[in-house]
């Protein structure tokens, strides 16, 4: 009886060690969760600052380009249009002479083709 008694004791002690360790193991990994979560925060966080420098850039760009082209009217922005979607195939290379309104719409052709290979697979 009197091991019987020592064995529960022993037991029950090994059982709530136990506990108090997976309790300190639940805390440290939610330690390393939030700290984690707080890296992501971060990088995310810097990642549109860069992205908000690079537009900044593009726009700078654009904005000095735009003065090197000739205003279009609403019918030859259309026809721009219309010439990149008939002349232009996915993925080959944009003239950088090509007037902006082309550029973009060669742009916009290639994220639809990677848009629909995504897709496929």
């Amino acid at each position: 009886m009197v091991t019987q008694f020592h064995e529960t004791r022993m037991g029950n002690e090994h059982y709530a060690l136990l506990a108090r360790n997976l309790g300190r193991i639940a805390t440290s990994l939610e330690t390393l969760v939030d700290l984690r979560r707080t890296e992501l925060e971060a990088k995310e966080d810097d990642e549109k600052t860069a992205l908000e420098e690079l537009n900044d850039e593009v726009e700078a760009v654009l904005g000095a380009e735009r003065n090197l082209y000739r205003e279009l009217s609403e019918k030859e922005v259309e026809t721009f249009r219309q010439w990149a979607n008939d002349n232009y195939e996915a993925g080959e290379g944009v003239n950088p002479v090509w007037h902006p309104v082309v550029r973009e719409e060669c742009a916009k052709i290639n994220i639809r083709k990677g848009l629909e290979e995504r897709n496929r697979e």
